[in-house]
């Protein structure tokens, strides 16, 4: 069987937890991790889809939920009707 890419970075993400998930946010957001918004990546393959609502604190932290489109995170498609 071949699995698409999203197939291999779901798998990969179910193995990351959530600190290495945001871990991976921030850096995307610095001069090295350019590439991930440039390209996509951080986007297409929903790499970081799985932090919690409230995992950063949106006023002294990061507002990820500013950085995407609605229905990119995991707890948004829970919400739904």
């Amino acid at each position: 069987m071949i699995l698409s890419k999203y197939e291999v970075v779901k798998t990969i993400r179910a193995q990351l937890s959530t600190h290495e998930q945001a871990l991976l946010l921030v850096n995307s957001l610095t001069p090295v991790g350019k590439n991930w918004w440039t390209n996509n990546l951080i986007i297409d393959y929903r790499i970081v889809r799985n932090i919690p609502r409230k995992f950063l604190d949106s006023s002294t932290e990061l507002a990820c939920e500013k950085l995407f489109k609605a229905r990119y995170f995991e707890w948004e498609e829970a919400r739904r009707p």
